[in-house]
């Protein structure tokens, strides 16, 4: 974890699930977190793809209170390793007008594994 201002999640805890589909250079994601859709494409090379999506008016809870967020955003940076697995840096941004301790950011690394097939496992 690099950054939990919002403090969403506890130390050891998995990041939200998502179901991947690529169809040629473009990728879209259903992201758990708020049932949020994030659409994406491959950079060059074909490897590092990012991906990004949006809710707005959402309740949620950050730092142990209720809050209405005028937007939740969520950014992707990642690289494939192989075709079962890939790595990354997630952003989640919380944006409100108040009250303070509902405006916060999540910031973490990740690897991401399909049906639990890691490149190790499946050479």
């Amino acid at each position: 974890m690099l950054r939990d201002d919002c403090n969403l999640l506890t130390p050891g805890t998995d990041f939200w699930d998502g179901s991947l589909l690529i169809s040629g250079q473009v990728i879209r994601m259903d992201f758990d977190l708020l049932d949020m859709q994030l659409v994406g494409r491959f950079l060059a090379g074909g490897e590092k793809f990012t991906v990004d999506g949006s809710v707005a008016n959402a309740k949620v809870t950050a730092n142990g209170q209720e809050c209405l967020l005028d937007q939740v955003s969520v950014h992707i940076d990642a690289a494939t390793v192989c075709e079962s697995e890939f790595t990354g840096t997630l952003r989640v941004r919380y944006e409100a007008r108040r009250p303070d301790s509902c405006v916060c950011e999540l910031w973490a690394k990740f690897n991401a594994v399909q049906d639990s097939l890691t490149c190790a496992a499946n050479p």
